[in-house]
């Protein structure tokens, strides 16, 4: 549910960046000579387990905006106050 203006701020904000750059990484861990060089290996594995990491993060962040958002829809419709409460914990966890 992230919106578009948000996926371009660059950094560790650039989403599609990042994507590429673990497509880019999983392609070269790919290769049978990937070990050659140990240390090579072993920063490029380190940076590829950080990617997955914060594109975890950002998944989850997501998915976690878009259940306040749909909840947002239904306290609206019921005005129920029992949701009302769940809807302001769910702001105050996020």
């Amino acid at each position: 549910m992230l919106t578009k203006p948000s996926l371009s701020y660059g950094g560790i904000f650039d989403l599609a960046k990042l994507k590429a750059d673990l497509q880019q990484l999983e392609e070269q861990t790919a290769q049978p000579e990937f070990w050659n060089d140990t240390q090579v290996a072993a920063r490029l594995s380190r940076r590829k387990s950080t990617i997955e990491g914060d594109l975890r993060q950002w998944a989850e962040l997501d998915q976690k905006q878009g259940d306040l958002h749909a909840m947002t829809e239904l306290v609206r419709e019921s005005h129920d106050p029992s949701l009302e409460q769940e809807l302001e914990q769910g702001i105050i966890d996020f």
